[in-house]
């Protein structure tokens, strides 16, 4: 990733050489509210010795870590059956979304956010997600992406 300036607006250019992706993104700039929806909210618990746990309030651990300057442009990036790429932005899982590319790195599109992480794709249109119910049951999804 490199920053570039176009019309003097900082953005941040992401390019994925491997790959053949090039994109601008705004860089969104991180904050101590950011860092702790990230890391999970209200409490982070940690495995202590003896099978006991430790609940942290995130606050703190923010407080203790610090933060970076910038949300990271890229958050993951999913292969598609076709050839094509998902690139996966965003901060927790209610402001994730894709930017989707062809198998030739030309850009397509962005899903909506909150758009569920792929585990498997059933054919080009058609993904399956692995989410949790009420109950902490794993529940299998499938989802059409309408073109």
């Amino acid at each position: 990733m490199r920053w570039t300036t176009r019309n003097g607006d900082a953005r941040r250019r992401i390019v994925i050489a491997a790959l053949g992706l090039t994109m601008s993104v705004a860089p969104q700039l991180a904050s101590a509210g950011l860092a702790a929806r990230e890391l999970g909210g209200d409490g982070q618990t940690f495995p202590g010795d003896g099978g006991q746990t430790c609940e942290v309030d995130v606050k703190k651990v923010v407080e203790a870590r610090g933060f970076a300057d910038v949300v990271p442009a890229v958050r993951g990036i999913v292969a598609t059956p076709d050839g094509g790429w998902w690139v996966e932005r965003g901060v927790g899982t209610s402001d994730r979304h894709y930017d989707v590319f062809s198998p030739a790195g030309v850009y397509v599109g962005t899903l909506s956010k909150g758009t569920p992480r792929p585990a498997l794709f059933l054919d080009d249109d058609v993904f399956v997600s692995i989410q949790r119910d009420d109950l902490d049951r794993l529940l299998l999804r499938a989802y059409r992406v309408d073109r």
